[in-house]
């Protein structure tokens, strides 16, 4: 039996790619009272957008600033799979402390990277705090006993854990991270239990070639 209880996680950290400096695609095509146009039609093929107009659960997210950060891993569910998704339904995953997301980011952008033999290169990436709250299902320090699910290069083990979780209506896992001593995670399987996502951190990663060397800190925003 797996135990649930309730975390209150704010804020978590989600880190994600990002371009800089940033530029809004539209100054390039149109002139800027027509951007508002511009947005209905892209809305028009936006998967988030549908979901929040067809879905309970998403619809709470309507106008909700950077609800994007959110919605996005539910709307587009990686295609390879993640630790606690086969695919065939999406995880959002932060870390409870920004070392601990930027350790599990690393870990993934290297393994992307190294897949296509990529030259060196800068990776600009953006760290999102989010509120995270609910009663999730908790393997904590449960790593002996789930050696596998823990595997650090293995899902087949950890896919059908969660498979069988989400299935039963938990609302998410917390769990150790793999990546980085000490550090804890959350993956959710709704968006309903995250809230307030703010831009708080500018990075780039520092890529050789073969692995991730360095993160530099950019800029924060206000909190």
């Amino acid at each position: 039996m797996i135990p649930v209880n309730r975390r209150r996680w704010h804020p978590c950290w989600r880190v994600i790619p990002t371009r800089l400096p940033r530029v809004n695609i539209y100054a390039r095509v149109a002139p800027a009272e027509d951007f508002g146009e511009l947005d209905a039609v892209e809305a028009l093929t936006n998967e988030r957008v549908r979901l929040q107009k067809s879905s309970p659960q998403f619809a709470v997210f309507r106008g909700a600033t950077n609800a994007d950060i959110i919605l996005a891993p539910f709307a587009h569910p990686n295609p390879s799979g993640s630790r606690f998704s086969d695919v065939s339904y999406g995880v959002l995953y932060a870390g409870h402390k920004l070392k601990t997301a930027i350790a599990e980011t690393c870990y993934h952008r290297e393994v992307f990277l190294r897949a296509t033999s990529e030259p060196a290169m800068f990776l600009p990436m953006s760290a999102y705090r989010l509120d995270a709250q609910g009663e999730f299902h908790d393997i904590r320090s449960m790593r002996d006993r789930l050696r596998r699910v823990y595997s650090a290069s293995s899902y087949a083990d950890s896919q059908p854990f969660a498979k069988k979780l989400h299935a039963a209506h938990s609302i998410g896992i917390v769990y150790d991270s793999v990546r980085q001593e000490g550090g804890q995670c959350v993956a959710g399987f709704l968006p309903n239990n995250f809230s307030n996502s703010r831009r708080s951190q500018d990075l780039l990663y520092l890529w050789s070639g073969s692995k991730i060397t360095d993160v530099l800190f950019l800029s924060s925003t206000p909190k």
